[in-house]
């Protein structure tokens, strides 16, 4: 018997069996993944990271949506605040430089320790949201990081012409 026999003559015996193991409860996970799918829906239902967030109607989805948009905005300013710190921080005058050990340690580097993580949190809870698949949602997800790129990083986006024209 070829290889392709034999994987089809399993898969004859296994079709029962399968269904049995998608519907059981130990399998939810694999489960929902086959009954939601890979690709972009427009449906309202939809579980948004918790068990708790849930969508049922276009209310729900609507207020989602405002809910994702302002933690993308708040990814860009997190983003945005800890580059002015480390600009603002920065030593211009190599004497008042502290050792390895004392900048390590310092106020400021465990303040921006601790906004990496934050920021990183809400990057992944955003990636998640997206990985929903629900179209609304994805929109809402580039539309906040558009908003809060347009609302905090604009003095990135300045010129001078002196320094663009020389």
């Amino acid at each position: 018997m070829t290889s392709n026999g034999v994987i089809g003559a399993m898969c004859k015996k296994n079709r029962f069996r399968s269904s049995s193991v998608i519907t059981s409860p130990e399998n939810r996970i694999n489960q929902k993944l086959i009954m939601h799918g890979m690709s972009f829906h427009w449906g309202f239902g939809e579980t948004i990271l918790f068990e708790g967030w849930k969508t049922t109607d276009v209310g729900g989805i609507v207020g989602s949506m405002v809910g994702v948009i302002l933690l993308g905005m708040i990814y860009e300013a997190l983003k945005n605040y800890r580059e002015y710190l480390n600009v603002s921080n920065a030593v211009h005058n190599p004497k008042e430089a502290l050792s390895r050990n004392e900048a390590m340690f310092s106020l400021i580097h465990v303040v921006q320790t601790l906004l990496q993580g934050i920021q990183i949190i809400v990057g992944y809870f955003l990636m998640f949201i997206f990985m929903t698949y629900n179209t609304y949602l994805c929109i809402a997800v580039v539309a906040g990081s558009m908003l809060g790129y347009f609302l905090f990083a604009w003095k990135n986006s300045k010129c001078d012409i002196s320094e663009c024209c020389s």
